[in-house]
């Protein structure tokens, strides 16, 4: 089985290679010949593909944003209407590409605000693109406020926090986990996307992650000051039956690094799950992301809150059962589209957000999207060519269980390996196991005493 994953390995750390690498005919675009589609055309750390992607328009957003060079290509392929600038307007062009498959050709055109359904969202565009808005997969009305317009604060400023919408996602302030231009949490308020399953100021389509589940104490007791644990029911575990209505509990949670150009010392809070409750502060409003082997793609798991001191065998004792019911994502579906968007899943888009973690660029997701490799995901560790070879063979079909081999799945509990008994320099040591410490440890990452 390692000989095998060694060699789809290799055959995916090629693929991984041509994906991050520098692409020549980009490199070769020093000056702008024309003003035509074709501009628009960066394919982010490769070379163009012949298709105006969202990649592509993340590229020319970046640029704009911050003026620099991204993936070891200079910033001035960014100058996709030919004025010598990057800016605004070079973002229009690229979204009027994305959107119609057609640029202006106008070069030094003019450009406005494009304002969403009651301006809940604007972006500046030209009015071909504006027009191209308005179709149901980007919620608004997609009105154009004329030639020169400019967005402001109180016309498009949806989460009443005085900053423009568009500022908001270029800083991080609001996410846009669905790509359609506006703050998640105006998708939400205004019923372009559920939250429900759980209601945790996350869109319902963007919840599901492959190895993590997460929750935010808030959501399971409001205002909660005591020490809780964290009880998680393995509801249904796909391909993995027989472990369905057992419990595990959430580790100790610890600040794990989500490696980050634009914010070097970032991280989140991560907790990985073993077969004894742990009583501890979980903070309030924070999310906390859980990880083990019992957390596998297709999946789907129970969270609730029990105060300590309370009977840990009396079901009335922890938080309600319906508050905090998640499911795992497709295995290999790292970022939206999801299943049902109409696009096959996965595909090369989430395979390039696992590249674009694996470079800690700016605009890469977080962690937990894309760490898929080991039984058990360690938080500490940065994404790598392990997670894009696992990313590259979902894309090619290969099931998880194929991937991970003989220790795919949850692990008994309590562990049948005895803690301190074997030691160990790799995880080749340790058989399906894993080396934890310089010991073995079972491929859940336990072991008992």
């Amino acid at each position: 089985m390692r000989r095998v994953k060694f060699a789809r390995m290799l055959a995916a750390f090629a693929v991984a290679v041509t994906m991050i690498g520098v692409g020549t005919n980009a490199m070769a675009q020093s000056s702008c010949p024309t003003c035509d589609l074709a501009n628009a055309d960066l394919a982010p750390c490769g070379g163009p593909d012949g298709v105006i992607g969202f990649g592509d328009l993340q590229y020319v957003d970046y640029c704009v944003q911050h003026q620099a060079d991204f993936c070891g290509r200079s910033a001035s392929v960014c100058d996709i209407n030919c004025d010598g600038t990057i800016d605004f307007r070079d973002y229009g062009e690229a979204l009027e590409a994305y959107l119609t498959g057609v640029a202006s050709g106008a070069c030094v055109g003019t450009y406005g605000a494009c304002c969403g359904i009651n301006q809940t969202s604007c972006v500046i565009t030209t009015a071909q693109a504006c027009d191209a808005l308005n179709v149901p997969q980007i919620p608004g009305d997609g009105v154009y406020a004329g030639d020169g317009s400019t967005c402001s604060p109180s016309a498009c400023d949806c989460n009443g926090n005085m900053i423009e919408d568009s500022t908001d996602l270029m800083d991080g302030t609001s996410l846009d986990c669905n790509h359609n231009l506006l703050p998640d949490e105006c998708d939400i308020a205004n019923g372009f996307s559920f939250d429900v399953a759980p209601p945790n100021g996350v869109p319902d389509e963007c919840d599901a992650l492959n190895r993590y589940i997460f929750f935010r104490m808030d959501g399971l007791v409001p205002g909660a000051t005591t020490s809780h644990a964290i009880r998680v029911t393995l509801v249904n575990v796909a391909g993995h039956e027989s472990f369905n209505g057992e419990v595990r509990w959430a580790g100790p949670p610890v600040d794990a690094p989500d490696e980050h150009q634009g914010d070097p010392g970032r991280t989140f809070k991560a907790s990985v799950l073993q077969c004894t409750p742990y009583y501890g502060d979980w903070g309030t409003s924070e999310y906390v992301f859980i990880t083990g082997g019992d957390i596998i793609p297709g999946s789907s798991y129970r969270i609730q809150a029990i105060e300590q001191g309370c009977d840990e065998g009396t079901e009335s004792c922890y938080s309600d059962a319906a508050l905090w019911q998640v499911s795992s994502a497709l295995w290999g579906d790292t970022v939206a589209p999801h299943p049902g968007s109409g696009s096959a899943q996965p595909d090369f888009t989430d395979i390039s957000a696992i590249v674009e973690k694996f470079l800690a660029s700016t605009t890469s997701p977080t962690k937990p999207r894309v760490q898929l490799d080991h039984t058990t995901p360690d938080p500490d560790r940065p994404v790598d060519f392990n997670d894009i070879t696992a990313g590259v063979n979902a894309f090619l079909g290969v099931s998880y269980d194929s991937w991970v081999g003989a220790a795919a799945g949850p692990c008994t509990c309590p562990s049948a390996v005895t803690c301190g008994a074997t030691a160990c320099s790799t995880d080749a040591n340790c058989g399906d196991g894993l080396c934890v410490g310089g010991f073995c440890m079972d491929p859940c990452r336990r072991c008992s005493p």
